[in-house]
């Protein structure tokens, strides 16, 4: 659940697109890597080095503040989705046991005395044990995942884009048990497009504020829907118009705002004009 402001998070793929989200006054980053594989666990060295490179612009009072980091744990690129769907977010046991190493190993980075990581991006499937064509949240997983994080004394935990694949976009009830699920074992928020297929942004926000509306109309859940998947100002804006007069339930949005020029970086100004909102 929101408390009315807007938060922009900034997909970054490399230190020099840490800096400039920082720059340009992102609220928070999800670090991971190799943006054309649609991210994964970034190297450990890289996360070093945005790190050390915050706390040097702080220390520096260059900047008065940076985003909070957020790093994706995802052992393995999708390569293309194309070729594997849904499956490539089911995870063997020495994917998931490397996840929660690294989790460990994120919790363990400190900075100046503090967290130098403040959350963890996680996410995995698996197959129905009676239909192998249908896939679900893999509940063993997210619980244990969630679990190593805490242990780690880190809080905030988000739940990937393979949410995309639960339950059945037409049908809102199915997706805010399934949010509310998420809540229940320790899940902050969740990283969603609202859609598997192809969709127009109206619909996609149709069906997000509308589950949101749900969730919260049958729990106490304080989950967070965070919307992806061609976020830009112009999305923020629709998706804040569509609330006007009522709470505010969806105000966390990410995206990678690239350049086009540099498509690998953001682009300074989509992100001042996204918050600015």
């Amino acid at each position: 659940m929101s408390d009315g402001n807007v938060t922009i998070e900034v997909c970054c793929f490399n230190l020099e697109s840490a800096l400039i989200a920082a720059a340009a006054g992102a609220h928070r980053i999800e670090l991971c890597h190799e943006r054309h594989l649609d991210g994964h666990t970034p190297h450990r060295d890289a996360t070093m080095r945005v790190i050390a490179a915050y706390d040097e612009k702080l220390s520096s009072k260059e900047l008065p503040a940076v985003p909070l980091i957020h790093v994706m744990v995802r052992p393995r690129p999708s390569m293309a989705m194309e070729q594997g769907g849904a499956a490539v977010f089911v995870l063997t046991d020495e994917e998931k046991a490397q996840c929660y190493a690294d989790i460990a190993w994120l919790g363990a980075l400190r900075c100046n005395g503090r967290h130098a990581v403040h959350g963890v991006v996680i996410g995995a499937l698996r197959y129905l044990s009676h239909d192998e064509n249908q896939l679900e949240i893999d509940w063993d997983f997210v619980t244990k995942a969630v679990g190593a994080a805490r242990s780690a004394g880190i809080e905030d935990v988000t739940f990937h884009r393979c949410f995309d694949f639960v339950g059945d976009w037409n049908a809102p009830k199915t997706i805010a048990e399934s949010l509310d699920a998420l809540s229940s074992v320790g899940i902050s928020r969740v990283l969603t497009s609202g859609t598997v297929e192809a969709a127009p942004l109206q619909k996609r926000m149709d069906r997000l504020i509308t589950s949101a509306r749900m969730s919260v109309a049958a729990s106490s859940s304080n989950l967070c829907i965070m919307p992806a998947g061609g976020i830009n100002r112009t999305a923020v804006l629709a998706f804040l118009e569509a609330q006007k007069g009522g709470q505010r339930l969806i105000t966390e949005f990410h995206g990678s705002f690239l350049s086009s020029m540099h498509h690998d970086v953001p682009d300074v100004g989509a992100i001042v004009e996204a918050i600015s909102l």
